[in-house]
Parts: C-alpha cells; structure tokens; sequence
C-alpha cells in the first residue's frame, strides 16, 4: 500500500510500517508499532498497549483515559445516608444494609419486580453506541447484574450471574442517554457489592469511538470448517452481542461480518480463498457504511449500508468473545482510528481515484466511476460533485489524504463551470494544474470539458482540451477520440445524451461505457 506522509524507513531502509495507524502489528515478522513508537519484540509492544497472548491469539482493552469521568456517584458505598445515589429494589420481606462500607443484599427468595428478592440500581449519563468499562467487587456469595440496560432494572451488555470474587471487568455498548448498573440476589441468601466503578472506554488507546478501518493480510487455515476469527472487535463479556469480525467460514469464504444489539447489520462475503492461501483484506465500518475488499481478487470493494455501528471496548487477533480461535498462519494488522470513506479508500492498494464534476459525481442515474469499477474489477473512489467548479475540485485534490493523492486519479471537469470564454482557459486550467501537482505524481489521466448537443461554437472546449494536451501530453485523454460525434470535431451525437431534449449536457450509459473502456485501455497500457 502506498505509505502515510509519516512513513520511515525500518531494517534495512526499507518502509515497513504506515504512520497514519494507530496500530501496526507484523506478527509474522515480528515488527510493531503503536501511537508512533516502534518496538523491538512482540513483549514490549504488548507491555506497551495493555495486551496480552495466549498461543496464536493476542487480546487488548479495555483502555480508559486517566482523565475519564467517573459515571457512578458513591460506588464504594461510604457517602451518607446508606445507598445515596442508589434506589433500592426490594420484594417480600428481603433487605439491604451497608456492613463496613460494602454494599449487601439479603434476600427471602421472593422474586418480583426487578426479578430478584433485594437489590440496588443507579442510573448515568451515556453516549448511545460508545463503549464503558465496569468494575466491581461481589462479596459473600452469587449476585446477578445487568450492567447498561435501558430501564432501571432492565438487562444490559454487560453482567450475569457473577460468584464471589474482586477486580470484575467488563465492557458495554451504550443503547441510550442514560444506562443503569442493576445488582440483585435472587435465590435465599446474603450477598454484596462494593467499588462499583463505569468510564468511557476504547480498545487501545488512540481508537476513536464512531468508526475504524483495518488492513488485515495473512495466510488463511489448512482446512475450512467452523468460523475462524483473525481479527475482531467486540466486549468483555460472556455473550457479546456487539462485535465486528473478519472471518473464514466452513464455506472457505473470507467474510467480514458487523452485529449490532444481535442482529447482523453487515455480512460482506469476500469470495472463496484456498486454504493455506496469502490475503490481503481491507475492512471499515462506521454508521451506515460497511466496506471491505479482498486485494488482488478481480473484484472491487463491496458496501452494506442502513447498520448501526456499535461502540467496542476490546481488540482480538485471532478470536473473538465467542472463542472461534485462527488456526491459519500469523497476521499482519494495522488499525486506523477513523471508518471515512477517505481512509478507505486510501488503505486500498489498486484503488482509482475519480475526481470532477457531474461527469464524475453521476448525473441522470449514470455514474461513470461505477461503470468504471465494475469493467475493470478495481475499486473506484468517486469523489465527484455535480456542479463544482475548477476551484472546489482544486480545493479536494489538494486537501486529500496522503492516501487519496496516491492512487491512479482520473480528472474530468465536463462543463467547465463557469468559464464561458477562450480568454479564461489559461486561469481554469490552472487551477486544475494546481490540483493535479498536489498528487505528487505521474499516474493521473485528464480529460478536456465536453460540448453540450447542439452547441456548434467549440472553441472553449477545444481551446481547454489544447491547453491540458500542452501541459499533459502523457496524461491527455480526449472524448472526441471515443465518444459517437454528430461530425468530426464536432459535439457528440444524440445517442450519447442521458435525456435529450431536457438535458444537452449529461452523457449517457453508453458514452459512459465508451469512456470507461477507453479509460481501462489507458490505464493498461500505462501498467497502472
């Protein structure tokens, strides 16, 4: 892939990690680098991030800011009077107390409301769809919790019925503006709770909740069977219903899969891959938008759209909280805090760069970045506008990621707004040339504004197209050569309008599919 603006060089001289990350973990070479600091062994980089290995799997999270508000008021149960901030809920003749600063519960078995016999809630301030982390400590005997329920005493992400132990961590995914932590007896007995502690959480530090992206390349099992998990996002708790997951399926199908409060909102089946075969993948999930690609496969990237995306407190190589372990070989994972489009797009090696006006943008149901991908197999990424003009496409090339201006770009600014005279051609192209320079590079086609049906006054057209064959010889790419034209030199013919007699500017499927091969045949010859 093509490296961030921070790249440096590793053994040898060579660039070996992406700077842009947040995470870069060779486990196949043993090469790491976390928050922009590399290290020397797989030891110190976990030692380094919070995770831990056990066999084939590393696991990371929770990770809580120093600074993270605490979210629970008088957790350690010493404010006065007993249980302030706390609404007991009680049923038949069960009870709570405060003994030595500890919360406890004593239950007659009586189960109603809140489905236990004694118990306590506290109710706080969330973020729908950002992960928390939990502590607490259950004292004596068994105690039930629902941790981030919506109600009360309803169930949450996090809890279960927990036996007595201290340092109980779990993480959640908010559902609303305000979550609840629930402890209750159920049965006959006496049990407690004491520091009982909920902060924002993420899975490593520098992740940014709302969206993320991953290149994730390895070599897949020996044998097909069961899902098996090379990388996943997901909480600390038995049964997760909130996770991500880039898996091998007993099908022999690379799939990444986003569930959302248990119901799948992202299943993108990236094809067959032969056991015991190299990948590339690259991932991104956000809000609505879930995108993969399998590099390399013939096939452009794929997008789930209408999903929530969920917040995650925990990173997996190698497995998920469900336990389905990788047995193929060990992976190489860069993570990027960010699901955009633009990072995307910009982690896809053989990715296309669309960049213009309508013409690019899709105008009349006819997108030419679409047409594009879909004959040449390449992931396209259309950044496009209908009506922009030389300025604002200026403006997007050169504010771009370093990603972005590193792909093979196709420019085309079909209707030249607003310039209306050859006197003006000089100043518009510039400002395109100013665009096209910030790419930093050669592998970029240019293709002159097109002349609308029946205009037969060309010399705007034709004085943009001379200035750019000037200035781009190599890059130069003229409709005229590859469009149906009423005449030589002249504007195209009827049949490559979309909807003629309303619209003489947009082009049509067809002249579309005529640009597209031409486009593919340029590209080609020029080995991009």
């Amino acid at each position: 892939m093509s490296m961030g603006l921070g790249a440096t060089l590793g053994k040898g001289g060579g660039v070996w990690y992406d700077a842009d990350s947040v995470l870069d973990a060779d486990f196949a070479t043993g090469r790491f680098r976390f928050d922009g600091v590399s290290y020397a062994d797989e030891t110190s980089f976990l030692a380094a991030i919070g995770g831990s290995k056990s066999g084939v799997t590393r696991t990371f999270g929770p990770y809580v800011d120093p600074a993270a508000t605490e979210l629970i008021l008088n957790g350690d149960f010493s404010g006065a009077p007993d249980f302030v901030n706390w609404t007991s809920v009680l049923n038949g003749t069960s009870s709570i107390a405060i003994v030595s600063a500890t919360a406890r519960f004593t239950s007659d078995g009586t189960t109603g409301v809140g489905g236990g016999g004694a118990g306590v809630t506290q109710g706080f301030t969330t973020v729908a769809d950002k992960a928390y982390q939990a502590l607490y400590d259950v004292l004596l005997g068994t105690t039930n919790l629902r941790i981030g329920g919506t109600t009360s005493t309803g169930a949450g992400g996090a809890g279960g019925t927990k036996s007595a132990a201290t340092g109980y961590k779990e993480t959640f995914s908010a559902d609303a503006v305000t979550s609840y932590f629930y402890g209750f007896r159920v049965g006959v007995g006496t049990t407690g709770l004491d520091n009982i502690s909920v902060k924002e959480c993420l899975p490593i530090r520098g992740f940014v909740q709302g969206g993320v992206a991953a290149r994730i390349r390895g070599v897949t099992p020996a044998a097909a069977s069961g899902n098996k998990v090379a990388w996943a996002l997901g909480n600390k708790v038995d049964l997760d219903a909130d996770h991500a997951a880039l898996l091998y399926d007993a099908s022999g199908h690379l799939r990444w899969q986003v569930t959302y409060a248990g119901t799948l909102v992202a299943n993108i089946d990236l094809g067959a891959v032969d056991v015991s075969t190299a990948f590339d993948v690259v991932v991104s999930a956000r809000l609505n938008r879930f995108y993969a690609v399998l590099v390399g496969s013939g096939v452009a990237a794929q997008m789930d759209t209408g999903g929530s995306y969920p917040g995650f407190g925990m990173m997996y190589v190698g497995k998920n909280t469900a336990g389905n372990t990788w047995d193929g070989g060990e992976l190489r994972v860069q993570v990027y805090p960010s699901g955009t489009d633009e990072t995307f797009y910009g982690l896809v090696p053989d990715a296309i760069h669309a960049e213009g006006d309508s013409f690019i943008g899709g105008a009349g149901g006819v997108s030419l970045p679409t047409t594009l991908q879909t004959l040449m197999g390449r992931t396209v990424y259309n950044t496009g506008v209908g009506g922009a003009t030389a300025t604002e496409v200026r403006d997007r090339l050169v504010a771009a990621s370093a990603g972005i201006k590193s792909k093979v770009t196709v420019l085309w600014d079909g209707s030249q707004n607003p310039i209306a005279t050859v006197g003006e051609v000089p100043a518009y192209v510039d400002l395109l040339a100013t665009g096209i320079a910030a790419l930093g590079h050669n592998r970029f086609i240019v293709i002159p504004a097109c002349e609308n049906s029946g205009h037969t006054d060309l010399s705007v057209v034709d004085a943009i197209a001379a200035d750019m064959e000037s200035r781009w010889p190599d890059n130069f790419l003229d409709w005229r050569d590859h469009l149906t034209l009423v005449a030589p030199g002249s504007y195209p013919a009827d049949a490559m309008f979309v909807a003629l007699p309303g619209d003489t500017t947009h082009l049509s499927q067809a002249a579309m599919d005529l640009m597209a091969a031409a486009i593919e045949t340029f590209i080609d010859s020029k080995g991009w």
